[in-house]
C-alpha cells in the first residue's frame, strides 16, 4: 500500500537488429529507481506497435527483502523476471 506504482522511463532505444532493440531506462519501484537495460522485440503493422520482452532485476536493489518463512524453509528468490506484452495504436 505504502508504494503503489511501478514506473519505467526509457532514456535510450538502440536498433539491434531488425525487430530487436536495446532499451535502457529508469524503473521505479518500492520507492528506489535503478536503471535498467534489455532487450524487446518490436514490430510495426497496419498503425499499430507491439513490443514484447523482459528484464531480470534483484529485489534487493529496489530495497525488497525476498519473502521467507519457517526459518528459510520456505523462501523468495531474490530474482524477478518481468514480462512484457505491450499494444500501442494512434488514437482516434
Amino acid at each position: 500500500g505504502r508504494y503503489p506504482v511501478i514506473r519505467f522511463s526509457s532514456t535510450e532505444i538502440r536498433a539491434v537488429r531488425p525487430g530487436v532493440v536495446q532499451v535502457t531506462g529508469v524503473l521505479e519501484l518500492h520507492g528506489k529507481s535503478q536503471t535498467v537495460t534489455f532487450p524487446a522485440e518490436v514490430s510495426l503493422q497496419g498503425g499499430v506497435f507491439h513490443g514484447t520482452g523482459s528484464l531480470e532485476f534483484k529485489q534487493s536493489a529496489f530495497g525488497i527483502h525476498p519473502y521467507s518463512a519457517l526459518l528459510g524453509a520456505v523462501r523468495n528468490q531474490d530474482e524477478v523476471r518481468l514480462i512484457f506484452d505491450i499494444v500501442a495504436q494512434p488514437g482516434r
